[in-house]
């Protein structure tokens, strides 16, 4: 008798997370269609973009919406069954998932693409502006970054509901195995999904503090580039300590004022080729830590070669010198490997600083092509 109890609320849970599926299914499926027929068709119809910003943007749109409206037959079908067949019918279709990988993979992508047309193509931020009174009123609080990460976020929960239909699904249910499967593969792809996300995240950062930004700045959205740290610090300008705020990313750091409640851009210093020269603490308030950093060969418009940096908190002093230290040692061994230098063992040891030349590379190395470094705004 209790055997039978239990039996009859495994499959009431079963039936409930089968009706959650096919719900939050459908709703998925409608916010598809909006990408699709409101934003993608209408822009390669009416020529808005050309096709390789239509891919950077969108890129398998189209064969996501009609997969996932097979997948919602499929889920409406073993709602009215009960689940029977549903497992045999996903093994059939599940393959055609790999288009989540080719969309996850361009993410990143996608983001960067959207802040540069916003900024560059006027015809493009005047389509979305129309194209969003056309969207249906329960979806008009949705941004276009909500529409696009809206892929991203689904095959987690495809995973996290598949796992409870294996909980409720008795083993000895000739679907078990299919189950299972179905939800190891939404399993590898949630966990692939999730570190791309995390990627793509960091690129999102970069984008936010371009659209901060006041005044002449270069292009910031390049590929690779991520933020590790932000604050403030005092900068050696004229003979004078002022206040900054300094975002550094893995290949530069960013230099900006703030003033009126606005960030207003001076200037970035690329990594590559830089080199702490010297670190001095306990001095008077408020540059108490400095660092001066040697900026390697001057560039056009340069007109010092060193720059002195100074942090009030010392456990702050000591983050940032060591990010410093560690992603220009990565920028140069990146930049000796594809020279075909290889570096001395010393070299990859954690140690504070390398011994560098003033050209920026080890002692006793010699380069085999000419060496190139981004230039430096020295704008104050």
């Amino acid at each position: 008798m209790r055997h039978c109890i239990c039996a009859l609320k495994r499959m009431k849970h079963r039936k409930m997370v089968l009706e959650e599926l096919a719900a939050t299914e459908r709703t998925y499926c409608e916010q598809l269609g909006v990408m699709v027929n409101t934003f993608y068709i209408p822009m390669r119809d009416e020529r808005i973009l050309d096709q390789a910003e239509l891919r950077g943007l969108f890129s398998e749109i189209q064969s996501i919406y009609q997969t996932n409206n097979v997948f919602s037959g499929l889920f409406e079908t073993a709602v009215r069954k009960n689940g029977y067949g549903l497992g045999h019918e996903l093994q059939r279709v599940i393959a055609f998932l790999k288009c989540y990988t080719q969309y996850v993979n361009n993410y990143s992508n996608a983001i960067q693409t959207h802040a540069r047309l916003i900024k560059t193509n006027s015809k493009f931020k005047n389509f979305l502006k129309k194209a969003y009174k056309s969207i249906p009123p329960h979806l008009q609080g949705y941004s276009f970054h909500s529409f696009l990460i809206l892929p991203v976020q689904r095959i987690p929960r495809y995973e996290m509901l598949f796992r409870e239909i294996c909980k409720y699904t008795p083993r000895d249910n000739p679907e078990y195995p299919d189950f299972e499967r179905s939800f190891h593969k939404f399993k590898e792809m949630a966990e692939y999904i999730n570190t791309r996300k995390r990627e793509s995240e960091q690129s999102e950062k970069v984008v936010e503090i371009q659209n901060r930004l006041r005044g002449d700045f270069p292009n910031l959205i390049t590929p690779g580039r991520h933020l590790l740290c932000e604050g403030t610090l005092h900068r050696m300008v004229d003979g004078k300590f002022i206040e900054l705020n300094h975002f550094v990313f893995n290949d530069a750091i960013l230099f900006a004022r703030q003033r009126r409640g606005k960030l207003t851009y001076m200037d970035m210093l690329m990594l590559d080729g830089c080199r702490i020269v010297d670190q001095m603490r306990d001095l008077p308030a408020p540059a108490c830590n400095q660092v001066r950093l040697h900026k390697g060969p001057l560039q056009q418009g340069d007109t010092e070669q060193e720059l002195l940096l100074g942090v009030t908190d010392g456990t702050q002093f000591d983050a940032l010198c060591s990010t410093i230290q560690r992603n220009v040692e990565e920028l140069l061994k990146n930049r000796l490997s594809f020279a075909g230098v290889n570096l001395p063992d010393a070299s990859r040891s954690s140690t504070p600083s390398l011994l560098l030349t003033p050209g920026g590379l080890p002692a006793g190395t010699t380069p085999t092509r000419p060496r190139t470094i981004g230039p430096i705004s020295t704008r104050q």
